[in-house]
Order: C-alpha cells, then sequence, then structure tokens
C-alpha cells in the first residue's frame, strides 16, 4: 500500500530518493481507501517539501503489538512553534510555498483524522533545514 502511494515520475523530476530502511510484514484491520489516503499525503508532503537529490526514507515496524511507520525526509524542515499547529484544518505552514505548489492546506488535517479513526496516533519531530519525521502509530 505504501508503494502505491508515491509517484515515481515526481520522485524521478527531483531526483529524490526513496529508501526503505526497515520493513516488518504488518497486517493492520481498517479502512483501506483511507490508509491509502493516509500514506499518499504524507508522502505527497515529503516529496512536495524535499529539494532536488533528496532521500526519503520509509521505515515499517512490529512494535509491542502495534505497527509504526516512520516517514523521513531531507526537506525544508518545519519550526517548533508551527509542529503544534500543522495538524489543523487549512493550516500551512509556509502560505506563499503552499499555494505555489499547489499545497490545499486539509492534508494532515485529514491525515490525523483517519488516524484517530483508527485509533492510532501520528507525531511529527522537525527541525528546519534538516527535515522532518512523521510517525504514525496504528493498534
Amino acid at each position: 500500500m505504501l508503494a502505491s502511494s508515491v509517484s515515481p515520475r515526481a520522485l524521478h523530476s527531483k531526483s529524490l530518493t526513496l529508501q526503505q530502511n526497515q520493513f516488518d510484514e504488518a497486517w493492520v484491520m481498517g479502512d483501506r481507501r483511507n490508509l491509502r489516503n493516509l500514506f499518499h499525503n504524507i508522502l505527497k508532503n515529503a516529496m512536495r517539501y524535499t529539494p532536488a537529490r533528496g532521500i526519503i526514507t520509509v521505515t515499517l515496524r512490529n512494535v509491542d503489538d502495534q505497527v509504526v511507520v516512520s516517514i523521513k525526509d531531507t526537506g525544508i524542515g518545519i519550526s517548533a512553534a508551527e509542529q503544534l499547529l500543522i495538524f489543523e484544518r487549512f493550516y500551512r505552514v509556509n502560505k506563499a510555498r503552499s499555494r505555489n505548489e499547489g499545497g490545499g492546506g486539509p492534508g494532515l488535517s485529514i491525515c490525523r483524522h483517519i488516524v484517530n479513526e483508527h485509533g492510532g496516533s501520528i507525531k511529527v519531530k522537525s527541525m528546519l533545514n534538516n527535515g522532518s519525521t512523521f510517525r504514525i502509530t496504528h493498534p
């Protein structure tokens, strides 16, 4: 499901590298379409905000009866103050850049809603100019 969320053309156009760090076999109960939308939104943001020749690393692990997916990029990062707001509906970290690149704002809000509906959690760790890591935990 994760692999089908990535556009090879988008990766190629920016010379991005998509790596699978660790990929445990995992099964989760949930709405397939919504889960696909969740990962599509996170990966699309990683591709959008990672500069040319950047790296996006996906890790899927089984940890204590939970599936943990981490999506890490070498992108522009998000300030500490804005990390508290990015899951709010229509919030944009960089309003001018998002509009120019086609971002509509609700993507991460939708992601949080999907994760919550599945009884999971989503967190972000990020540093400006050092990329972001989104960690999704699913029971």
